[in-house]
This record gives structure tokens, sequence and C-alpha cells, in this order.
């Protein structure tokens, strides 16, 4: 999750990316082309796959611990 999270942050720093006039620019105002735009999309839904099931994950994997034992 953090690897994935981290990726993204780097790539784009100055993200969001979207469309705006028949272009691709940043919130800040930087201008992106059309394979950062996609590079970007892809990103995200990564994020917002990977980030769910990775909490779902450690709370399934929380409760699955036997009673007693702690690591």
């Amino acid at each position: 999750m953090l690897a994935v999270f981290i990726y993204g942050a780097a790539r784009f720093s100055d993200g969001p990316i979207g469309e705006y006039q028949g272009g691709y620019r940043s919130t800040r105002g930087v201008p992106h082309t059309a394979e950062e735009y996609q590079a970007y999309k892809i990103w995200e839904k990564t994020i917002f796959i990977v980030w769910p099931l990775g909490i779902a994950i450690g709370f399934l994997l929380q409760y699955a611990k036997p009673k007693g034992e702690d690591l």
C-alpha cells in the first residue's frame, strides 16, 4: 500500500491531472501529455483498489490471530 502511494506521490507531485481546454494539466497549471494523464488515471484507480483491500486484509489478519497470542 505504501509503495503504491509513494510511487504516485513522487511521480505526480503536482497532481491531480485533469483534462482542460483540449489539453491536460495539473491543478497548478503545469501542462502534461496524454500519456502522463493516462498513467495518472491508472495510478488513481490502483490506489482506490489497493488501499481498501489492504485495510480489509489488515482487519482480517488482526481478528484471525489466535486468542492469547501476542506477536
